[in-house]
Parts: structure tokens; C-alpha cells; sequence
């Protein structure tokens, strides 16, 4: 498994040019810092139905989210996790098992995969324990074309951004979880399958 993430704080701009401002989270409609941790996962040679985790620690980070979370980490007040985005990268078959989808890309544009669900799992803020994971996204009849490359949103209630983000606060660990359901119409197994989670988090600081 490879893991290749990348911080940016310009990155939000991204994401949130393709959601409306009116749509955010109420409690996020001024954030005073606001980041996206840009995660790219590529899983080799397995057979779906799958589950793959990801973690993530800003304190091991010596991006730009990781300085502003060493140097704010006592002035933070709250923090938000407010939206998700889910492309896939890249994904490849093997050629023995699954030709059609190598040799016919019309086929391929076509292949639809039954779910992808993502569970997000962070530690309390009292006990330093992990918590039980949430779901807080589902991609449903996903249609390989309409998701590569091209980001899918869904953006988080407020309740459930608060909740999250009240245990990001203080334990800056996160767990992102994907489970990939079989793809219609083929055997399911890949060489290849990349996927790109973008996650929009912010805080806001006391002074």
C-alpha cells in the first residue's frame, strides 16, 4: 500500500468553489483558519469487496496544517470537519481475468461499481480512545466515468461536524475508512485502485 498525501491551504479554494457558500455548515461560514487534507491511497492486487484504512496525524506533519496546528494547538477553540470529496485517481484489471474492461474503454467508462461507503474515526478528547467509526459519506450506482478524477461532495450537517471536530480538537489523529463494494458485471479484482479523499476541516482560535 502507498500512501501520498498533500497539504495545502490554498486547497479549500478548490473545494469550496464547488459548493456554495450558502450550503456550508453554519457554524463554518467564517472560519478562521481553514484547511484540506488531500489524501491519495493506491491499494494493489486485492478483490472487492475490500476495506482499506488510512491514518493521519497533524502533529506528524510538517506541512502548512501541521505547522498551524503545532503553533495554535492551545489557542485552538473549536475545530469542524465540515465536508468530504471522493474522486477515484487511477484503476487498472487484470488482463487475465478481466479483458474486456482492458481492451474495450467504452465498456470501461461504463463498469458502475455498487457503493463505496467512508467512515471517519476519531479519539475522545477525554479518554484517548478511539472512537467507533462514522460513517460520514456514501457513493451509491457509482459510474466510473461521472467519478474519475472528477471530485463527488457531500457535505457534513452541522451536528455532525461539531461532533467530530470537538475530538479533533485536542487528539489531532484521524482514521479515514473505505469500503469498496464488487463492481457490476466483473470479476473484481483489481492490479490497481486508486482513490483521492479530500477532507475540509477548519478551527477557530482564541485570543
Amino acid at each position: 500500500m502507498i500512501r501520498h498525501l498533500t497539504y495545502s491551504f490554498f486547497c479549500v479554494i478548490m473545494v469550496c468553489s464547488l459548493i456554495s457558500c450558502d450550503t456550508l455548515p453554519t457554524v463554518f461560514q467564517e472560519p478562521r483558519a481553514q484547511y484540506v487534507i488531500d489524501t491519495i491511497e493506491v491499494i494493489n492486487n486485492f478483490q472487492t469487496p475490500f476495506s482499506a484504512v488510512t491514518s493521519y496525524n497533524f502533529i506528524d506533519d510538517n506541512g502548512t496544517i501541521g505547522n498551524f496546528y503545532k503553533s495554535n494547538r492551545d489557542k485552538i477553540k473549536e475545530a469542524y470537519i465540515y465536508s468530504i470529496a471522493y474522486s477515484i485517481d487511477s484503476m487498472s484489471f487484470d488482463p487475465l481475468k478481466d479483458s474486456p474492461y482492458i481492451t474495450n474503454q467504452q465498456l470501461f467508462k461504463q463498469l458502475e461499481i455498487d457503493s463505496i461507503h467512508i467512515f471517519i474515526q476519531v479519539k475522545d478528547d477525554v479518554t484517548n480512545e478511539w472512537k467507533a467509526p462514522v460513517r460520514f459519506a456514501s457513493f451509491d450506482q457509482i459510474r466510473v466515468s461521472n467519478y474519475y478524477r472528477t471530485p463527488q461532495i457531500v457535505v457534513l450537517p452541522d451536528s455532525l461536524s461539531k461532533s467530530l471536530g470537538s475530538d479533533l480538537r485536542l487528539n489531532p489523529e484521524i482514521r479515514i475508512m473505505k469500503k469498496i463494494s464488487k463492481p457490476d458485471q466483473s470479476s473484481g479484482y483489481f492490479k490497481h485502485f486508486g482513490s483521492r479523499i479530500q477532507i475540509a476541516i477548519g478551527f477557530t482560535l482564541n485570543y
